[in-house]
């Protein structure tokens, strides 16, 4: 594949998950949109763009901390950066409190971990996957 093949940006979805009660399955949360410049993505740091729409839950399944359920919607700017064995997403990257992060290989493509970090510390997690778009 020739440079001139390969496309300005990257489109990835991702999908944050929350495991249900018999602790072995997982539902969807909220759905969204990671795009950035492909010419970033063997950067060690780079930012680009999130989408997130939220899931279509029972109420009874609905997370009941308002700052999480605030945090898994709308749009913003991502922070991406490489260590020796993985990625790291802060979608609020200015934010000290309630930052919402997550982790998965250097490719970016896969199943990875959510986390949603507050001045009391990690306060939900959750399984995450990101697959290019169609």
């Amino acid at each position: 594949q020739t440079a001139t093949n390969v496309p300005s940006t990257t489109h990835l979805r991702i999908t944050f998950n929350q495991l249900i009660a018999d602790g072995a399955s997982t539902e969807t949360l909220s759905t969204g949109e990671l795009t950035f410049p492909t010419a970033l993505a063997d950067s060690d740091e780079f930012t680009g763009h999130w989408q997130l729409e939220p899931a279509d839950l029972p109420a009874s399944h609905v997370p009941q901390d308002e700052s999480l359920r605030a945090m898994l919607s709308g749009e913003g700017t991502f922070k991406c950066t490489r260590d020796a064995k993985s990625r790291r997403i802060e979608l609020y990257p200015d934010l000290v409190d309630n930052n919402f992060e997550i982790t998965v290989l250097h490719n970016i493509i896969g199943i990875g971990e959510w986390r949603y970090i507050t001045f009391a510390g990690i306060t939900a997690t959750g399984p995450a996957h990101i697959e290019p778009l169609p």
